[in-house]
């Protein structure tokens, strides 16, 4: 029994199209890696459903950190140099509201043009591409030993091939936009940054700490009836670190969303 295993961990149904070809996405569905919840969507699936996955995804902090470039903006009236030009071509008008853009160009954009690798049965005599765009390892296993020494030898087998945690899944996306591969960014620390750049954009004239107290950054350097003068000053100044380092990382968030990299930092 010879088994065909790609070199990822995503099972999802997939077409073939021949041993040689790469599988294009099913006709009847939408799949998004950047929808940890829930990454296949059918055609016809619950509209609603589909757009409150899509809000809680990085693709809604892209489409929301990227509202904030002025070069992006710039791109959108007319400026040629790239990456922007092309990016402006992608993503198009943004908008006010998130669920239009995302049901007009966010959904084509970020979808996967390729079926997903599986792990597949291939026919005897069949020849492999090993030269494809997914690595393979290809096995042949015995279906005369127990069950048990099967599972551990594959097992010792993908310990020497396989990436393990060190994978990074949207390397081998085929979306025409793709989440950067690099980043492990949650989405509660994408929410707490754009609130930062948000607040600093609607009230310039706050002092930095007061924009950290009010967000309640870091609880333990807001000031308490019961400090003196000197604790005051002194988490004023820690809370003015913490949020102008926020502020930073939110700027360049900015400025990598408008040259199609995020969540990047740097």
């Amino acid at each position: 029994m010879t088994l065909a295993m790609t070199d990822s961990t995503d099972t999802p149904e997939s077409p073939e199209h021949g041993e040689g070809a790469q599988p294009r996405r099913a006709a009847s569905a939408r799949i998004f890696k950047g929808m940890p919840q829930r990454r296949r969507w059918a055609e016809d699936a619950d509209e609603d459903a589909e757009l409150a996955a899509a809000r809680d995804s990085a693709y809604y902090w892209w489409w929301a950190f990227l509202r904030e470039s002025r070069d992006y903006r710039r791109a959108l009236s007319g400026r040629t140099d790239e990456p922007f030009a092309s990016m402006a071509r992608d993503f198009g008008r943004l908008g006010d509201e998130f669920n239009y853009w995302w049901l007009r160009t966010g959904r084509n954009i970020f979808a996967e043009q390729m079926a997903l690798p599986k792990v597949r049965l291939l026919a005897h005599g069949v020849i492999v591409n090993l030269d494809q765009i997914n690595p393979k390892l290809v096995l042949e296993l015995p279906l005369t030993i127990r069950r048990a020494t099967l599972l551990r030898q594959i097992n010792r087998l993908l310990d020497d091939h396989h990436q393990g945690a060190k994978l990074r899944v949207m390397r081998h996306a085929t979306a025409k936009r793709k989440l950067y591969p690099q980043s492990r960014m949650r989405l509660d620390t994408l929410r707490v940054l754009y609130d930062v750049w948000t607040m600093r954009k609607a009230n310039p004239d706050m002092s930095w700490h007061a924009t950290g107290e009010q967000l309640r950054l870091s609880p333990v350097f807001i000031p308490t009836p019961a400090d003196d003068a000197w604790e005051v000053k002194y988490k004023q100044r820690c809370m003015t670190i913490v949020v102008q380092r926020y502020h930073r990382k939110a700027t360049a968030l900015i400025d990598f969303a408008a040259r199609g990299d995020f969540p990047r930092l740097k």
